[in-house]
């Protein structure tokens, strides 16, 4: 992977690089939330292959500038965080993907971990892994597979789970009717 170049705007920073022969914008956020919504990020149409962003928020923005910049078709945008706006955005067409981590993994994990925390336990016990921090000490840790959510899997993730219904989704069309993206 070619590095390119690295810039911020309005909070947000982006890096590309090329990959196979094309060209992609990662975009990052910094600390501060208020400037990463209203980020508009100026790209050049046609020169951005695809966008892979650090929440769905900054998904948003992104497909905002592309079509701000009136850039057809569309790039490939994801996201993560499964914000009920990116799954409307993947239904209308906008937004490639996004990434739902499933609450009840992390709920109990986070439960059991503080439980036995309480109890003066060691978290080896209920943790499957340890990883690294970057001082270099290792800490356990329970690492879940994120799911990613596709157009084609809505319904078997995100409304399967519990956290939106098709209503909410899809408040006066259906997923039948539903656009491919780019």
């Amino acid at each position: 992977m070619a590095p390119g170049s690295q810039f911020t705007v309005a909070g947000v920073t982006l890096a590309t690089w090329s990959f196979c022969g094309f060209r992609l914008v990662r975009a990052g956020v910094d600390r501060d939330p208020a400037p990463r919504r209203r980020a508009t990020l100026r790209l050049s149409a046609g020169c951005i292959n695809g966008v892979c962003a650090a929440n769905d928020g900054l998904a948003a923005g992104s497909i905002a500038a592309l079509k701000a910049n009136k850039s057809t078709p569309l790039s490939p945008v994801t996201g993560q965080d499964a914000e009920l706006a990116a799954v409307r955005l993947i239904v209308s067409g906008d937004q490639y993907m996004t990434v739902h981590k499933p609450f009840g993994s992390e709920a109990a994990a986070a439960g059991a971990m503080a439980l036995a925390a309480a109890r003066g336990q060691r978290l080896d016990g209920v943790t499957t892994r340890r990883v690294k921090t970057r001082s270099g000490a290792e800490v356990p840790a329970v690492l879940l597979t994120p799911v990613p959510v596709i157009l084609a899997t809505i319904k078997n993730t995100v409304v399967k789970d519990g956290v939106y219904t098709l209503e909410q989704i899809c408040p006066r069309h259906s997923l039948a009717t539903a656009t491919r993206p780019g």
